[in-house]
């Protein structure tokens, strides 16, 4: 496709140093545990473009106090995300598999519906999903596959640039659902973390051909210090590879 030929900076310094950036109109699936850094990396994505001057939509199951309290870590005024006319941050409630009379895989569609039809309505360079996990849920994996592919036409036939934020997969049953998400996604971030330590590694594994290829690195964040990736990889490349989850 030829979209898929423009690069765009994406606000993280592994991608634009190492890859020259994200490709416009592509999809790519952001996968790290509690506290690694997930939601900071998918802010700096759309204050990125923000930055150059693209609509962006957020959508997160975070409140406006949870962000606030996250970004001050990025060092940015909170007013360049909260009232940047080119940033629309839409909370998302995860469904609520309790209500006995719900089909759960009809309330997942239209969770999927509604989103489509936002996206339609602003129509976004970027969008980030933070995230995903919860909205994977689907007892008919045919149905999810449907789903997943009209989810991403409808970003294509828009050309937005998109993340799309999950947890760990935990159970196989999640693992198999994730790898449909990885299956129409461009690429795959992965940051790997502990909890309660300021290190982890973050991998870059493209489906579709960057440049330098696969890199994976060391990065520390936490609060004080914020996002910082080491760099010094950049002198190495590495072969291209699949990940199974």
């Amino acid at each position: 496709m030829q979209n898929k030929l423009q690069l765009i900076s994406s606000g993280i310094s592994l991608i634009d140093e190492g890859w020259g950036g994200l490709y416009k109109g592509s999809n790519y699936l952001l996968i790290g545990g509690h506290k690694s850094g997930k939601t900071n990396f998918g802010l700096r994505f759309v204050l990125e473009g923000a930055a150059q001057n693209e609509r962006c939509i957020y959508f997160t199951s975070k409140t406006q106090k949870e962000l606030t309290d996250l970004i001050k870590c990025m060092n940015i005024d909170k007013r360049n995300l909260f009232d940047s006319h080119l940033i629309t941050i839409v909370r998302i409630i995860p469904p609520n598999r309790d209500i006995p009379y719900r089909t759960p895989d009809q309330d997942l569609v239209d969770y999927f519906d509604d989103i489509i039809r936002t996206i339609d309505e602003f129509f976004p360079s970027r969008i980030v999903f933070d995230e995903i996990t919860s909205f994977l849920g689907f007892k008919d994996v045919t149905l999810l596959e449907l789903i997943l592919d009209k989810f991403k036409l409808n970003l294509e036939n828009h050309n937005i640039t998109s993340i799309i934020i999950s947890a760990e997969p935990v159970t196989d049953a999640m693992s198999a659902l994730l790898q449909h998400l990885a299956d129409v996604s461009n690429g795959l971030i992965y940051l790997d973390k502990e909890i309660n330590d300021l290190y982890g590694t973050i991998s870059l594994l493209p489906y579709i051909e960057h440049n330098s290829g696969e890199l994976k690195s060391n990065y520390v964040f936490d609060r004080e210090r914020g996002l910082e990736i080491d760099l010094s990889v950049l002198n190495n490349t590495n072969s291209k590879r699949r990940v199974k989850f």
